[in-house]
């Protein structure tokens, strides 16, 4: 993009018709001076000169030639005074550019973000450490001549930094960003070349805004202007000249001494090193002279131990300097930041001691207070010389090189190798993102769209990239193919994204917000079906099963509720809803006291699906949705409605409801060749749990069956959770295996993808939007994936009723008439804001779980206080609703106990009875007067929580049963 300038009215610029006239008079001024300056030299000392005329006769002539000097020098500095005046430097952000435009002269900039580097210091032949000095010759040998760079170091909110400047000068914004983008690609190429682990990343926007900034707390940009604070009390700069001292050692580089130092001694600094090319100087022919004069005073016998030891001196500095190609001019200097005003005499004290210990040496260095002028802050804005000195790559490597010790942030991890699989193997048709090597990223990645018939497992912790990929993957299959597809959403907001990607009706479902989204409990189709009635029965019995051990069926209601289900199949015509299915129940319990009881306790059970939203859902009315004609669609089905009313108890039955009409449809397609349909189970961890085969070792649930037994009929299934405790046969039956950061399940993560342990451990650190994948015919290997872009389209909610009329499809409609249209219900709507809610409800349950994994358990006052610690803008509300999503979702458990405050404990999956013993134990061994070590409660509950003289006391927790 070009750079034009604005328009003058528009950018508070002074119009330069207001000092036309002003200038031209003074500029005529100036070369009637400079003119007539010009003539008298000429006429009264050149031409006498030459005998051509006689020596002319001036009155008063030194005052007359004091008058035509200062006059020329006068007007230029009006001339120069009314230019400066009129120019206002305009400053603007152009992608990954910073833009300064002073009249037809433009200054570009851009800033490369050094991640994370590895040290810059080897041993040479002879075992000596060294800088790596090819790295900067490799610059300097391909820098344009309008090129400055710049690398700065140092500390910035807590944090150690690195970054690399690239500035260049010129008369058009084009050519300048051409040149950036040319000179940042091959400096990125020499670092990666020269240096081990290197990750970068170009800056854009208010990123690269701010780091130019750095420290720089009382400069600002307003509408395209720098402003500047008149006092900047807090703030020093100081300049480095002379020889610095280059001492790099085995453990330990001079940038990394002064950033561990600095970090270490609480001061906020940075080191920036301007170097541009330069040609050699008179420094070889200065130590040359120096050389003969002490030559001269050995030959008169004159010479001292000093001529010796600077003899000495001369030639290391020759060895050094030698080499033509290794000049550069070069700007040093220091900011330092004060967080107290009266503090920063001291810091910058502090400062000066640590640069003179580091680079400081027999060869002296000074240090210069810089002021803060408006022409200085427009160079460090940009990272141009202040002070130029020329200077050698020996010296110059002093101050470009990277840390050895450990650093927080950009210090590397050794990372494990990953085999890049051939393109043959990943050049598919759905592209979901790109393989990584050595932490850059090289060609596309995608899957078959067989493969999904096989299905696909995607695993990691919130906010690491799962749903992203799935969008990509999604969008893929859609554009490419005219295959339909379902979406469980739990959340409800993770997946409207797609509404406008690749497919122009996606029907968006909201079970319990819309009211004509009512089914029957029975397939109507399937009436009389003794088989369909057994599967029903199996996944009521699980499901309830699975919401505790209070809520666990005996034999006797086991028997009622299969001798109900069968009875609702066999009487259709009687009645097709939950309440039926009640009916029945009461109808047919016997009328002693153990029929009473079993109906009862049964019926207690069943109460979840009587009350909202499930009752309102499994209404089983006239006008009820047809599954069939909504399985050739694509579907984004929003349980979050159930989820926050019912909990996740009430979003298992429906999705298996919803889940088992999917599988009965696949069924009836029988042997069939390609991917007819495609189910994403959003959250499955909550959905198709491991415990449901704990529980029913000898049955397997309906997504489970989907999983294992439906390759045939076309169906494919994509399933994604947080943890990898899902289901060990749907797990195993899934030929792409995508797995993002696992932090706490890295075992179980790299089992499921056959890693070493180095490949383990790396699985817990991985950077958000990287993943490890495999695919058949393959090793694991390493992706990064990209973000998915937002959708400015909505769509209506669309609902298929049985009914004569058939199936009811209306137009998709735009987001501005979603706005306008009153006819359209509230909870279609969906807005950017309530991403952003779910997206900081994701971050406040991170805080939550990652303090639960470290501590075990926690109480909910103990939450509130971490989360209001961490961010003190959180409000009691988002609190609340984190913890009530934790819970909801399964991420989290809560067992009620009145020994704590608050009345609840709250732990990870599987640790909540050994938390409720631990506090149960504390509370006993305080009342005994007992000291309490949690290291004393052991995991085995056989071994005595508590001795008491001759006798032991075990705490066994369990759930009281019905």
């Amino acid at each position: 993009m070009l750079f034009h300038l604005p328009r003058r009215g528009n950018t508070g610029l002074v119009s330069h018709e207001i000092y036309r006239r002003p200038r031209s008079w003074i500029k005529l001024l100036w070369v009637v001076g400079t003119t007539f300056a010009g003539l008298y030299l000429l006429l009264v000392y050149l031409l006498p000169l030459t005998g051509l005329v006689s020596l002319p006769v001036v009155p008063l002539k030194g005052l007359v030639e004091v008058i035509i000097c200062f006059f020329p020098v006068i007007t230029g500095l009006l001339l120069t005074t009314k230019k400066v005046r009129v120019q206002n430097p305009l400053i603007s952000v152009e992608d990954s550019t910073l833009l300064i435009q002073l009249d037809d002269h433009v200054i570009g900039t851009c800033c490369l973000d050094v991640v994370s580097v590895s040290g810059s210091v080897y041993l040479d032949e002879n075992g000596k450490p060294r800088y790596n000095e090819s790295m900067l010759l490799a610059m300097r040998a391909g820098m344009d001549k309008s090129v400055t760079m710049a690398f700065e170091a140092g500390i910035a909110n807590g944090e150690p930094f690195l970054h690399i400047f690239i500035t260049a000068t010129g008369h058009s914004s084009k050519q300048i960003q051409e040149i950036l983008r040319r000179e940042a690609t091959r400096t990125e190429a020499i670092l990666l070349s020269s240096l081990d682990n290197v990750e970068l990343k170009l800056l854009e926007g208010d990123f690269l805004l701010d780091v130019a900034l750095t420290h720089m707390d009382e400069v600002r940009i307003e509408s395209q202007s720098l402003v500047v604070k008149e006092e900047t009390k807090s703030l020093g700069v100081i300049t480095l000249q002379g020889l610095p001292r280059t001492f790099p050692t085995q453990d330990a580089s001079q940038i990394g001494t002064f950033i561990s130092t600095a970090l270490r001694q609480g001061y906020t600094t940075s080191m920036t090193c301007v170097f541009s090319a330069a040609k050699p100087g008179k420094e070889k022919r200065t130590l040359e002279s120096q050389w003969r004069s002490i030559q001269a005073k050995e030959r008169r016998k004159e010479e001292s131990l000093q001529d010796h030891s600077t003899k000495k001196n001369l030639v290391t500095r020759y060895e050094e300097i030698q080499d033509r190609a290794g000049w550069f001019d070069a700007t040093v200097y220091f900011k330092v930041r004060a967080s107290i005003e009266r503090h920063i005499e001291a810091d910058l004290d502090g400062v000066s001691g640590l640069v003179h210990s580091i680079w400081g040496g027999s060869d002296s260095i000074k240090l210069n207070p810089l002021r803060l002028s408006k022409r200085t802050v427009f160079r460090i804005l940009t990272r141009r010389h202040l002070k130029r000195q020329r200077m050698h790559i020996v010296r110059l490597s002093s101050f470009i090189n990277t840390p050895i010790r450990q650093l927080p942030v950009i210090t590397p991890k050794e990372s494990p190798v990953f085999p890049v699989p051939p393109k043959e193997f990943v050049d598919n048709e759905l592209v979901i993102g790109e393989t990584v090597f050595g932490g850059r990223r090289l060609s596309n990645v995608g899957l078959k769209i067989d493969w999904l018939r096989e299905h696909a497992a995607i695993l990691g912790a919130t906010g690491t990239g799962k749903t992203t990929l799935v969008k990509h993957l999604m969008s893929q299959l859609s554009v490419k193919t005219d295959v339909p597809w379902w979406i469980f959403d739990v959340k409800g907001s993770e997946y409207l994204d797609l509404i406008g990607h690749g497919e122009p009706e996606i029907l968006v479902l909201r079970p319990g917000l819309d009211s004509s989204f009512v089914f029957n409990l029975i397939d109507p189709k399937l009436a009389n079906d003794e088989n369909y009635a057994h599967s029903t029965f199996v996944i009521l019995r699980e499901l309830l099963n699975e919401r505790g051990d209070s809520s666990e069926l005996s034999p006797a209601m086991e028997k009622l509720l299969r001798d109900s289900v069968m009875k609702v199949v066999e009487s259709l015509d009687q009645g097709n809803s939950v309440q039926s299915l009640v009916s029945v129940v009461a109808k047919l319990a016997s009328n002693d006291r153990t029929g009473s009881m079993t109906r009862d306790a049964l019926l207690n059970r069943l109460e979840i699906l009587t009350r909202e939203p499930l009752g309102s859902i499994l209404g089983g009315e006239s006008d009820t949705v047809r599954f069939s004609d909504l399985l050739n669609k694509r579907v984004i089905l929003d349980l979050s409605h159930v989820a926050r009313v019912g909990g996740m108890d009430s979003v298992r039955l429906l999705y298996n409801l919803i889940a088992k009409r999917i599988f009965d449809n696949a069924m009836k397609r029988g042997v069939i060749e390609g991917l007819h349909h495609v189910v994403v189970l959003e959250e499955a961890s909550n959905l198709v749990p491991e415990s449901y085969t704990r529980h029913s070792a000898a049955d397997v649930t309906t997504g489970e069956s989907m999983v294992m037994l439906q390759r045939a009929n076309g169906q494919g299934v994509v399933v994604i959770s947080t943890r990898p405790n899902i289901s060990s046969n749907i797990l195993a039956n899934t030929s792409t295996k995508i797995v993002f950061r696992l932090p706490y399940d890295s075992l179980v993560g790299g089992r499921f993808l056959s890693l070493n342990e180095d490949q383990e451990q790396y699985l817990r650190t991985l950077k958000c939007g990287r993943a490890l994948m495999s695919i058949p015919h393959t090793e694991t290997f390493e992706i990064a994936t990209q973000r998915f872009p937002e959708s400015l389209v909505q769509k209506k909610t669309i609902i298929t009723a049985e009914s004569e009329a058939g199936p009811i499809i209306e137009d998709p409609v735009i987001e501005e008439e979603l706005v306008t249209n009153p006819e359209v219900s509230a909870p279609v709507e969906v807005t950017e804001a309530q991403t952003l809610v779910f997206n900081r409800i994701d971050r406040l349950g991170s805080h939550v779980i990652a303090l639960l994994a470290s501590e075990g358990w926690a109480t909910e006052g103990e939450i509130r206080n971490l989360l209001a610690v961490l961010d003190s803008k959180v409000v009691d509300d988002d609190i609340s609703e984190a913890i009530r999503n934790l819970v909801s979702l399964g991420t989290v458990e809560r067992e009620a106990l009145a020994l704590v405050d608050g009345g609840f404990v709250f732990t990870l999956p599987g640790k909540s009875m050994n938390a409720v013993r631990r506090v149960i134990v504390e509370y006993l061994s305080g009342k005994l007067g007992l000291e309490y070590s949690p290291s004393t409660t052991s995991e085995n509950s056989d071994w005595p929580d508590i001795v008491l003289e001759d006798r032991a006391v075990i705490v066994i927790p369990e759930h009281l049963r019905a």
